[in-house]
């Protein structure tokens, strides 16, 4: 339903990308329900190979449209699952959604079916180390205006600084207060699940960060760039830690 909505928007502003993006669309289903014809996969070439550039930024446009509309989609989908799962489970309680792949679903799959014992969970659990690394993609962003913006695209390619700003505004707006939230849950789901809670020192969630440091990947990134960038990350987090 949604890739059909976003096509009847591109049809009505450009007729063109809206021809293309179906026949793309359709070739690329028709390669992913049978991979070994090669048939949609050679057609798919043949039709790329005559889109003009203004028309390829269209359809490319078009494409990670529909791929956001797919992840929003898919979120949507999750969360109904989760609410679910905590409607169909009302023996169990904790502040972590009680679903299979979930830390507070594992825990209780491993005590009541594998017979793990307790404190060897909370051992591994309280150990390990996750390190999530940012980088200079762009991140996905779901929003109601995504087709109304689907004119905008950025032409200047961003510097190293306004890369680790982006970066850095993941962080403030949504990390910062996230992880200690999970954090805190985390710790109340071991008190009800363990019958222990996290040491104080227990940092199960780490993060690292390329912006800034890709020496490989990016010429610009020079070693005053990354001096420049790690000065300013320090300053950012010492002004967050000052507002809290």
């Amino acid at each position: 339903m949604l890739s059909n909505m976003l096509a009847e928007v591109v049809k009505r502003e450009n007729p063109t990308v809206y021809d293309l993006y179906t026949r793309f669309r359709k070739h690329g289903m028709d390669r992913a329900a049978n991979p070994d014809d090669l048939k949609p996969f050679e057609e798919m070439k043949k039709l790329a190979f005559d889109v003009s550039p203004i028309d390829n930024l269209g359809v490319m446009k078009t494409f990670s449209i529909a791929l956001n509309l797919v992840n929003a989609a898919e979120v949507n989908h999750r969360m109904r699952l989760v609410r679910e799962a905590e409607r169909d489970a009302l023996h169990h309680v904790g502040p972590l959604p009680n679903v299979e792949d979930s830390v507070r679903g594992t825990m209780e799959i491993l005590m009541e079916t594998d017979n793990v014992d307790p404190d060897k969970i909370f051992e591994k659990l309280t150990t390990q180390k996750c390190e999530i690394v940012l980088t200079a993609h762009p991140t996905e962003v779901n929003r109601k205006t995504m087709l109304l913006k689907c004119k905008w695209v950025d032409l200047v390619k961003p510097t190293v600084q306004k890369e680790a700003a982006g970066g850095n505004a993941v962080i403030e707006s949504v990390l910062w207060d996230a992880v200690p939230s999970y954090l805190r849950k985390l710790d109340a789901q071991c008190r009800v699940t363990l019958g222990k809670k996290l040491p104080v020192d227990c940092a199960p969630i780490k993060f690292a960060s390329w912006i800034g440091g890709d020496r490989d990947g990016n010429p610009n990134c020079t070693p005053e760039v990354t001096l420049e960038v790690a000065t300013h990350q320090r300053l950012r987090a010492a002004k967050m830690f000052l507002h809290d």
